[in-house]
């Protein structure tokens, strides 16, 4: 078994170590902490896109139904909350009341659970805000370049928890409008959308970290007697030979989350997949 440097060893263990954690203050080692090793591949970091569409015809204050041009596959769902730009320079923060209408041949149509205060005119953004819990579509930044189907996920999700899933689809949308229906030469170019096994347990935001997860997690266990700043001692856990996902020449972010003594952080350092 090797010690975790700079490398980690394809079809070998590898040992994680984090070595004499101390309470800077009390200057007392930190026993009995929850310690969990996480593997990413750093050149899969992403995140949540903004998705951007417009307002497709003229609406008036008071207005509740929006018109909005036909995108696919279909990125709005009940709950999520829109800005929708408003002509008097303003903007209308509010949430989608009910399932979009995809009826009409020529535009969907979006319900707002707080009517227009004051006019929108054609052509007026209307910008994704956040993603309501329960969504399994996501807009994800250069999701059709960086991803596969299949691959391990982990989002971030905005109470700080996280979401471990699988991609089971990744689609770059199509922008159509008007009768007959064509394609809309200005829309604002939209991100690739990304469909997920698992769906979100809370709201999600753009900019929200999407990475890709190599593996399960690593629990790391304590060793060697605790003395305050002594790097005899610590918390160590093992990349099993077997540890899934991981690649010869894949970049690999370490993280450590680390929880006890009334202290939490997050080391992290790079390793590089090497042959073993």
């Amino acid at each position: 078994m090797s010690e975790l440097g700079t490398s980690i060893f394809h079809r070998s263990d590898t040992l994680i170590r984090l070595p004499g954690p101390t309470d800077e203050t009390a200057q007392t080692p930190i026993t009995g902490a929850t310690v969990t090793a996480r593997l990413y591949d750093s050149t899969e970091d992403s995140r949540i896109a903004d998705l951007v569409t417009h307002v497709r015809g003229n609406e008036a204050a008071a207005q509740t139904i929006i018109s909005i041009p036909k995108i696919r596959p279909l990125p709005w769902r009940a709950g999520d909350t829109v800005r929708v730009e408003l002509d008097d320079g303003s903007a209308h923060e509010t949430t989608i009341s009910g399932a979009p209408d995809t009826s009409p041949a020529d535009e969907d149509r979006i319900t707002l659970a707080v009517a227009l205060p004051s006019a929108a005119e054609d052509g007026s953004e209307i910008r994704l805000r956040t993603k309501a819990s329960g969504a399994t579509i996501l807009p994800v930044v250069r999701a059709d370049s960086l991803y596969s189907m299949g691959d391990q996920v982990e989002l971030r999700q905005d109470d700080g928890t996280r979401l471990i899933t699988t991609i089971t689809q990744i689609q770059v949308p199509t922008v159509q409008e008007g009768s007959p229906l064509a394609d809309v030469a200005d829309h604002p170019q939209l991100p690739a959308i990304v469909t997920l096994a698992g769906a979100t347990a809370v709201a999600i935001s753009p900019r929200a970290l999407f990475l890709r997860k190599i593996g399960a997690d690593i629990s790391m266990a304590q060793y060697g007697t605790a003395v305050a700043n002594d790097d005899s001692w610590g918390y160590q856990g093992t990349v099993q030979q077997t540890h899934a996902d991981l690649e010869l020449g894949m970049q690999i972010r370490v993280e450590i989350d680390f929880a006890g003594g009334g202290i939490e952080s997050l080391p992290t350092f790079d390793a590089l997949v090497v042959r073993g």
